[in-house]
């Protein structure tokens, strides 16, 4: 008689314990939700993106990510080279971003701080004050539109004098 009252004891105890384990785990309502984990929709805005990429092959080996919203004038630049920019020292390296006709239309060099190491730089990341949306558009407005095979470029130069260009491709589409 012992023996079933303590299998009924303990087959109770597992029940009572299953019944609190199953609804300890329920989501609880918002209302009780701390309100970091809360998601905020107060600005109902969208904005545009777009995202290029210039990769360097060769001479020079690195990747250089460039990406901005439409909410303001800046492009977030980010990337590193591991290999071609070697001796430091001895040369003035400048990263520029040169228009179509390969006229240079911003240096990015000092808003990256570029830091060298070993034949190329440290990962380097930066904001920086240039409109990627209208640097990568064909417009109208009395400027030039671009033609077939004229893409904006990244270039590596020494000082005055062009070491590597290559084309900065839009990842992201633009609508």
């Amino acid at each position: 008689m012992n023996n079933k009252i303590t299998y009924f004891i303990l087959a109770l105890i597992c029940l009572i314990v299953t019944i609190k384990g199953s609804t300890a785990r329920s989501i609880p309502p918002l209302s009780d939700v701390s309100p970091l984990l809360q998601r905020r929709h107060e600005d109902d805005v969208c904005y545009d993106y777009i995202a290029a990429e210039a990769k360097f092959c060769g001479q020079v080996t690195g990747i250089m990510t460039f990406i901005q919203d439409d909410s303001a004038d800046i492009t977030f630049v980010n990337g590193l080279f591991s290999k071609g920019l070697d001796y430091p020292e001895k040369h003035q390296y400048n990263i520029v971003l040169k228009d179509c006709d390969g006229k240079i239309v911003k240096n990015l060099t000092k808003e990256l701080c570029l830091k060298f190491v070993d034949g190329g730089t440290e990962p380097f990341s930066a904001y920086v004050e240039f409109d990627l949306f209208e640097f990568l558009s064909s417009y109208d407005n009395g400027m030039r539109k671009r033609q077939d095979g004229d893409v904006p470029n990244v270039g590596v130069y020494d000082g005055t004098t062009p070491v590597v260009s290559v084309n900065l491709d839009s990842v992201m589409p633009q609508d």
